[in-house]
């Protein structure tokens, strides 16, 4: 099987998904950043406080230190989950572990993806498979509903990278 067709897909993807954990990781490190800046802030205006002030001042401490822990497990979660999405893929394309089989494919019409790639459910040996979709998710290449014929997708990623209706299937 020539996989340089796959190949390209992935790769397309890989980028779109590394860049938008990037964007993502980023936004939340300036975010950080902005926090620490105002904690300290707060922290120096508190030092010097008195009274219902200082009262005042603790409470908004307390609340910029619950953010500033949020906004570091969110960042370590979007690291992470990039981290180990892209490594599948990457390892996906290194190894060319594309898998092609008749199997029914279902699109649901709602999509809920953090990439906006949306996803489907490919039936393999009886057992629902949930796939990402590898491209920008368009609508003739993957329909929306149920539908029977071949897909190929990624081993280790489960990365649907092509599907093509049997002949005849509804």
């Amino acid at each position: 099987m020539d996989t340089s067709f796959y190949d390209a897909i992935l790769r397309d993807a890989i980028w779109r998904h590394a860049t938008i954990f990037l964007v993502v990781g980023a936004l939340l490190v300036i975010g950080l950043i902005l926090n620490i800046v105002f904690y300290r802030g707060t922290l120096k205006r508190l030092a010097q406080a008195r009274g219902r002030e200082a009262e005042r001042l603790a409470k908004k401490r307390d609340q910029m230190l619950i953010a500033l822990l949020a906004e570091t497990i969110a960042f370590l979660c979007c690291i992470a989950m990039g981290y180990f999405r892209v490594a599948k893929m990457c390892k996906d394309l290194s190894q060319h572990s594309y898998i092609m089989i008749e199997a029914t494919y279902n699109r649901p019409m709602h999509q809920r993806s953090i990439t906006d790639d949306g996803d489907a459910f490919v039936t393999i040996d009886g057992e629902q498979v949930l796939m990402y979709l590898a491209s920008d998710g368009n609508a003739d290449e993957f329909p929306f509903g149920t539908h029977t014929g071949t897909v190929c997708y990624a081993e280790e990623s489960k990365m649907l990278l092509s599907f093509s209706e049997r002949e005849g299937a509804e």
